[in-house]
């Protein structure tokens, strides 16, 4: 039942995240920063299924590998402080708000790669 669970949850994350890449460009550092951070979210929904499986070495082919769960962890801090930082940048209207917004989606790319990587290696 669980590994139905996941691939349920992986199933949806690929189709919001093929909606998210269907949006369109935004006309303010505002909306960058609500994409990205939207972006975040489905990868985060990933990124919870995985932690929350049994640990690795398991019976079962899907599980949770500790240094896996670790990477998530290092990527989800890296994101979200960048999103953070970028939605403070784009409410303050500096020059720096498209670098912070660039960082962010660049953090939330790594975290997503690592979300990739874990469901090919489930499958």
């Amino acid at each position: 039942m669980k590994r139905y669970l996941v691939s349920f949850v992986l199933a949806i994350t690929m189709v919001l995240g093929g909606l998210a890449g269907c949006a369109s460009t935004p006309q303010s550092a505002e909306q960058g920063v609500f994409q990205a951070k939207q972006n975040y979210r489905i990868a985060l929904v990933s990124a919870v299924a995985d932690k929350n499986l049994p640990l690795c070495p398991t019976v079962t082919k899907v599980c949770s590998d500790p240094k896996i769960v670790q990477q998530l962890q290092a990527a989800d801090n890296a994101a979200i402080l960048l999103l953070d930082g970028a939605e403070v940048a784009a409410r303050s209207g500096g020059s720096g708000a498209d670098m912070a917004i660039k960082a962010a989606e660049q953090a939330v790319g790594a975290l997503d790669s690592i979300i990739k990587m874990v469901e090919a290696y489930q499958k």
